[in-house]
């Protein structure tokens, strides 16, 4: 064999690699293009949360310089006095920009460092769920696109600065993916919905919180088929088991913390502060807007709507039913509850009765 024949081989290699991973290098040059590349050349200095998160991750520095690694206490924060933080506000990833700024980087840079971790993780997570719910890749992309483009990200990466938001981020499709795959599929990917949920509650309690609740409204509906094959009320179990395992350096301290202590998130103070649940709700007329709209109700919730993609999805949906003449299992699933969640967060829903009892939440 010639060299020349070894470099056609070589070739051809190569194309057949690029052939076969072809969407993933698609996903990865969009997130560079539209993600990453901006935030190399910008700087943040504002945002509803920028101070709290800039001031977690030089904190957290201060511990890790001091020899004080997973620490309840930020040692240097309120003025040195001591602020205990962590015990309410997971930082396991934060260790990530913070061992940055121990190396030398500025605070700043360290945390335009992380988004681009985090938007990069977020891409990856939901194309590996969305590739393993619908077993095609050009789903999979499209979802993955829709996912780390979506309005709310970027809101929560460039107005409100929302650190834990944005890490809860790339672990939701593995949350849902995995409860997917228990209640109606093989169980084989049981374990993804324990770490999935332990990496959100670790990044922002809220998100998983919520998770927990849309999890057992939906288990709800399929109670009789889990009730019934016994080997999804085993992954559950299982599931729960492994959560409570893996999150337990966190989860329990915090619990402890909350039941010995009196704080705005357990005295009724955070059911009012912030607004009721049906003052921030959102207004059903802007729910497929994604830019800003005068309504009285604009400083109640952030961003107006999640835009036109969902109308987009919907006639996807439609040609392919008229094309295949039928509707996929997974499709129809996450549209459907797609479709509920969004009538869930608009002021159509009866927020006022549920005040409260969810308003603390």
């Amino acid at each position: 064999m010639t060299l020349l024949d070894e470099l056609k081989g070589d070739v051809l290699s190569v194309k057949n690699h690029i052939k076969t991973n072809r969407y993933r290098y698609i996903l990865a040059l969009c997130v560079l293009l539209l993600c990453v590349v901006p935030l190399m050349f910008s700087v943040i200095t504002t945002g509803h949360d920028f101070s709290y998160h800039i001031g977690r991750i030089r904190c957290l520095a201060d511990n890790i310089q001091n020899g004080k690694w997973f620490s309840q206490v930020y040692f240097s924060g309120l003025y040195d006095a001591g602020y205990a933080s962590p015990a309410f506000y997971g930082d396991l990833f934060l260790y990530i920009p913070a061992a940055a700024v121990c190396l030398g980087m500025k605070e700043e840079p360290a945390l335009r460092l992380f988004f681009m971790i985090i938007t990069a993780a977020c891409a990856i997570s939901a194309y590996w769920c969305a590739n393993k719910a619908f077993k095609d890749e050009r789903a999979a992309l499209l979802a993955s696109v829709c996912y780390v483009f979506s309005g709310y990200f970027f809101t929560d990466m460039a107005i409100r600065v929302a650190l834990g938001e944005l890490q809860a981020f790339v672990f939701l499709p593995l949350i849902i993916y995995g409860f997917y795959n228990i209640v109606r599929e093989d169980c084989r990917y049981w374990y993804v919905l324990p770490l999935g949920l332990a990496g959100c509650i670790v990044s922002h309690v809220l998100t998983a919180f919520v998770a927990v609740i849309l999890m057992f409204v939906a288990a709800l509906f399929m109670c009789v088929r889990i009730f019934k094959e016994k080997q999804r009320l085993l992954a559950l179990i299982k599931s729960v088991g492994l959560f409570l395992c893996v999150s337990a350096f966190f989860l329990f301290p915090m619990l402890e913390q909350l039941a010995n202590g009196e704080y705005i998130a357990t005295n009724g103070i955070s059911a009012v502060r912030w607004g009721t649940l049906a003052r921030r709700a959102m207004p059903w007329s802007v729910v497929f807007s994604d830019f800003c709209m005068g309504t009285d109700k604009i400083n109640a919730w952030i961003p107006n709507g999640i835009g036109l993609f969902p109308v987009a999805a919907a006639v996807f949906f439609g040609v392919s039913w008229y094309k295949n003449k039928r509707i996929p299992r997974a499709a129809a699933a996450f549209l459907g509850f797609g479709l509920l969640m969004l009538f869930a967060v608009s002021d159509l829903f009866p927020w006022n009765t549920l005040q409260s009892v969810a308003g603390t939440m």
